[in-house]
This record gives structure tokens, sequence and C-alpha cells, in this order.
């Protein structure tokens, strides 16, 4: 890999890593990542006699392992790993640079032949290698200055793979859960019981972040939080078995005074169903008077929903995304930033209904809806600060397109998706001259988070 000319060079992320480990830009580098989309065949063996600034690392075990064994990135707090064996982890584990670290995200990939759990819920197949590996690691590894923690498994379809409830009891007999600020879980079968258990160890006081992503929780899981979280300010339970039960027990019966982000959201194929009932609840929760960003797609809403949704404190961004929302009520307002409403089945009349509210948003997402005009949006308000919509999918004429560039003043990014008489799908970027460098920078920074 040739680094030449690329002298400011800090972050790097990769899969090809021939000759990268000899490359002298290597020293410049604070962050590299060599797994993300697969991984590397190529091992990353830099020299034992050149000091590196490296901060984060993602890498495949050996890698690791080597990494900290040469004693060449003193400065490193962060690192992804993926293990792919039981003996990969335990020449990791034997580390004792391991110690160094602030921050660890794992993931065992130990082996594809998972065992179907049996569970009453579809909680996934657990890997018998995986749980091993996890134990092995996690009983020899000294993470010390460990705060912020991540477990990763690997989405099979529409359940998960992975170590299983053994492997996460094996974590937590090491005392890790107890210590952190951030927690993140994700696409793992571990459901419910397990859950309790890491639940029952965390600092109320500290944690700042959880997240449980696609592990198989039902309510049963949602009770286990309990009593007050002083310092919670993001909380994650995307893509589990959660109802309306769940959501509101959260909403009202735990207490979360900094919460600041709230994602209960399901997936495209699967509702996580809360319905509108769970919804609702959080719009008259005290544990909303910080909340800034509220994901609720695939949650099984209808429009009833909306109205109280849309007063929910002081909502910066809402993702209502893949409901079912005809009937769009009339409301006064609109979040501050970022509306989500692909894939709600949207019409005409919904979107007139929509654009009669008053809004300061910078991006509207309607993709994926039945809308044929730009009418109404052309004619709203609020358009000419949006800095990106998202209409792909809708069916605009050339007429509704020129109309949109006419009023769109300020727009950076827009999306339609038509089909003009060329049958062409048509991406446009309109920019208003005197903003172009603005409007770039805080659109680079809303797509990056």
């Amino acid at each position: 890999m040739d680094l030449q000319g690329w002298e400011h060079l800090r972050v790097l992320r990769t899969r090809d890593a021939v000759g990268l480990a000899a490359n002298p830009a290597l020293s410049q580098l604070e962050s590299l990542d060599l797994i993300s989309g697969g991984g590397t065949t190529q091992p990353f063996r830099p020299p034992a006699d050149r000091p590196l600034r490296l901060r984060h690392v993602s890498l495949l075990a050996p890698d690791l392992t080597d990494l900290l064994r040469a004693g060449v990135a003193r400065k490193l707090r962060s690192a992804t790993v993926l293990v792919h064996s039981l003996d990969e982890a335990r020449a990791l584990a034997a580390r004792p640079e391991l110690a160094q670290l602030e921050q660890l995200t794992i993931g065992f990939r130990c082996s594809r032949n998972g065992v179907p759990s049996s569970a009453g819920l579809s909680v996934g197949e657990v890997v018998a290698e995986d749980d091993a590996a996890c134990t092995t690691f996690f009983a020899a590894a000294t993470l010390s200055a460990l705060r912020e923690f991540g477990l990763l498994g690997f989405p099979a379809g529409r359940d998960r793979q992975g170590f299983g409830p053994a492997g996460l009891a094996g974590i937590v007999a090491s005392g890790i859960f107890s210590r952190l600020t951030a927690l993140t879980i994700k696409d793992l079968p571990l459901g419910d019981a397990a859950m309790i258990d890491v639940l029952a160890v965390l600092d109320h006081d500290s944690l700042d972040s959880v997240s449980l992503q696609n592990i198989a929780l039902s309510d049963v899981a949602a009770e286990g939080f309990t009593g007050t979280y002083s310092a919670l300010r993001t909380l994650d339970l995307r893509q589990n078995y959660l109802t309306e039960s769940g959501a509101q027990h959260l909403a009202h019966d735990v207490d979360l005074p900094a919460l600041e982000r709230l994602d209960l959201s399901g997936k495209r194929s699967e509702i996580q169903p809360i319905g509108d009932a769970g919804a609702v609840a959080w719009a008259s929760s005290h544990n909303a008077i910080n909340l800034a960003e509220l994901h609720l797609a695939a949650t099984g809403l209808t429009a009833v929903a909306v109205p109280e949704l849309l007063n929910t404190g002081e909502l910066e961004i809402l993702d209502l995304s893949y409901n079912q929302l005809t009937g769009w009520p009339l409301a006064e307002r609109l979040p501050g930033r970022s509306l989500d409403l692909a894939a709600c089945a949207l019409n005409d009349e919904d979107l007139i209904s929509l654009t009669t509210a008053t809004a300061d948003l910078d991006s509207l997402n309607l993709a994926d809806n039945t809308i044929r005009s730009a009418k109404a949006l052309t004619a709203w308000a609020a358009l000419p600060a949006l800095w990106e919509l998202n209409l792909h999918g809708s069916h605009l004429d050339d007429q509704s397109l020129a109309d949109l560039r006419a009023a769109a003043t300020c727009l950076l990014e827009l999306d339609t998706g038509s089909k003009t008489d060329d049958d062409v799908r048509v991406n446009l970027a309109i920019s208003r001259a005197e903003h172009e460098a603005e409007s770039r920078t805080f659109a680079r920074q809303l797509r990056e988070g």
C-alpha cells in the first residue's frame, strides 16, 4: 500500500495490508482498521524498532497479539478484535499489555456450526466453540483499565449466532461489567436470563451508554432495568422482542434523568411490537425531559400515536420509519433537526397534512412512500431551510423536480429516485453558491452521526 502524499492521514480503514507494516507512513496513524468489510488475509507485523502513535486498532487476534508483544504501540487505548480459535483466545489473553486498554470490542468466530437454542423465543444459534473461547479469554485476560466494552456476534438470517449464556456468564464472573461506563452487546443468541445477570451488576451511577441490539430480549429483560441510572444518556434496545409492556416499564418505572437518546426500533422484516401504547408512554414520561433523539422505526405504530410523539420533550431527531402512518394528522410542529418517515405508506394527502406544521428541519426522509406530487412541499415554508431531502421511490415528474429546484434554495442533497420520461433514476445535488462550503460540512456531519 502506497501512502506517499498522505502526510496528514491519521485514520486508515483498509483490507489491503500488503506492505503496510513496513510503510514509513504507518508511524503517523492514530487509528487503523484492518477488519471492516471482512478483514484481510495478509498478516500485519510492524517492525519492533519503530514506535507507533496508534491509539485505536481493529485487527484479527493474532495481529493484535503480535502488536502488543512488539511493544511498539504504547499509546494504544482502544481495540476491536476478532478471535477465530481457542488458541488465539489463550494467546491474546496472556498479553499483559491488555491492561492499558480503556475500550475493547471483541467478537468470537471460532465455528459456523451453531446449535439452535431451545429457548421459547427465537434466540438464535449458540456456538459451543465460541463459548469456550470467550470463557477462556475472560478468565485469563487482565483488563483493569477497561471502561467501554463491546461484544459482537453475527447475524444469521433473522436470528443471531455466537457465544451464548455460558460465555456471558464467564464475563460476568470476571467482574468487568461492574466497572463500565459504556456497554454494547450486539447480534448474540443470549436472551433474557443471561442479560438479567448482567443488568444486576452494572454501576447505575457510572453508566453513560447501554446498547443491547438484536440479542433476543423481551419485556422480562426490560424489567431488569430498575432504580435510577443517574448518568445514562443513551439506551439502545433495538431489534429485540419488547412489547408495549416493556416500553411502558422503561418510560414510567425506571428513573433515567440524563437520557438523551432512546432507540426501541425493530427490523424492517420483523417489527419490535411496542405499538402505539408503548410509544405514547414516552410522550408522558418523566424520562423524556432531556430526550433529544427518539428512534421508533418498525415498532407497529399507526398515525394515532403521531400527535403525542411530536410533542415529546424537545426532540431534535425523530425516526418513525417503517410504520404504517397513513392518515398523518395535522400538527403544529415537527422535531427540530431530523424527521425520518421512510416507508410509512404516506401519500399526497398525508404530505399536505405534514406540511401544515411549522418546522425548522435540516433533514427530511420521505423515501419509499406513495408520493406523486411535490406541490405541497414546494409551498411549505420549511422547505427553503432543508439541507437534505430524500424522496427516493417517489413518482415525481419533471415539472415537480423543476419546482423543487426553484423552492429548495439551501438543499445540498435531493434523492428523488423518480422515473422521468426516460425512466432514469434522478439524483440531484442543489446548493446555494454562497452557502456551498458550509452546507457540505454540515451534511457530512449529519451522515457521520
